[in-house]
């Protein structure tokens, strides 16, 4: 798939020397002018390597991008996902039985492979996906959850950090902070053009100063342009100061409420209220969890699930994931004579 332009793609000068070099000895059996050659082939490359690099667009981006930057243009990055609908439904069917919860969310996804997959459609590409619920429900990792399942690399990216929006858009070249951002970044990483992007913690958005760049950056603007694939396709990167085309990229955000979310990116994003997991749902993810342990350290953990969840708000997924490494803990721990 296509994310930076097929312009972009520039032989290596050092590549372009030697076939010209080939070229010329091919013309001259003189092997005294091999020398003579050599310096004419390589200054022919440099003036056909300058004048390329200026006519695609890279003459702004640095020296040591443009092997890099030409090699994606060349090569495209890949679109991963299921390519049957035999292949969509199981993976929907694994969502399900690791977050019943999550169903509706699950349904929903199951219905979009489905269309792109009858469609003829390459890769997974969902529609923005907004995950609200309360704290510990499990929204991050069934995200990470979906990306693994999909064999897609995933990336979070926490709002509450306060430069959530330079991670998200990079920032440019003349700053100590310069980087790319984080998925420009994953695309480069991975070669994959439809990596999972996960947002927590939403409802946290809104605009950060950074005196190092001299300027404001907001979460929200720099989800806006990624979240619509209009203006994802013509991404202006301003770290590497080429286009790259965003639009395949799948974007999950999760928030403990909307009373706080931008309007704007509640416009962008199918929205699903996600209940806590119920009593049978712990139960039955425990189960799962330990079963490789001693049946009585499983049987000391469910008791120990069961009493914890008389007070079902108080209880998280978080909570029962550190239960779980403590009994793998004690698993470990050996029997004294």
């Amino acid at each position: 798939m296509e994310v930076l332009a097929r312009d972009l793609a520039v032989p290596d000068l050092e590549v372009v020397a030697k076939r010209l070099l080939d070229f010329g000895m091919s013309r001259c059996k003189n092997s005294a002018s091999e020398f003579r050659l050599k310096s004419r082939a390589r200054r022919r490359a440099e003036r056909w390597y300058k004048c390329r690099v200026a006519a695609s667009g890279l003459k702004t981006a640095k020296s040591d991008h443009l092997a890099e930057l030409s090699a994606l243009a060349g090569s495209g990055a890949r679109l991963v996902g299921p390519v049957t609908q035999h292949q969509g439904d199981e993976l929907s069917a694994a969502l399900h039985v690791d977050a019943p919860w999550f169903a509706d969310v699950t349904t929903h996804i199951m219905v979009q492979l489905r269309r792109q997959i009858s469609e003829g459609k390459v890769g997974m590409r969902l529609h923005p996906i907004l995950l609200v619920g309360p704290f510990g429900n499990g929204k991050s990792k069934y995200a990470r959850n979906l990306a693994a399942l999909v064999n897609a690399p995933s990336h979070e990216i926490d709002v509450g950090s306060g430069s959530a929006g330079f991670r998200i858009s990079g920032v440019e070249r003349g700053w100590g902070s310069a980087t790319p951002g984080v998925p420009v970044e994953t695309i480069f990483k991975s070669g994959v053009a439809n990596p999972f992007m996960i947002v927590n913690e939403i409802e946290k958005a809104g605009e950060m100063r950074s005196e190092r760049v001299g300027g404001t950056t907001s979460i929200a603007v720099s989800l806006l342009q990624m979240l619509e694939p209009g203006t994802a396709a013509v991404f202006d990167c301003p770290y590497y100061r080429v286009r790259f085309n965003m639009s395949h990229l799948n974007w999950i955000l999760t928030a403990n409420t909307l009373e706080t979310v931008p309007p704007p990116l509640l416009d962008r994003c199918h929205i699903f209220h996600v209940p806590r997991p119920a009593p049978e749902h712990l139960f039955a993810l425990y189960d799962r969890m330990v079963g490789d342990l001693d049946t009585h350290l499983q049987s000391y953990g469910r008791d120990t699930l069961a009493k914890a969840l008389r007070s079902p708000e108080n209880f998280s997924l978080r909570l029962l994931n550190r239960m779980v490494d403590i009994l793998r803990a004690e698993s470990c721990r050996p029997v004294l004579n």
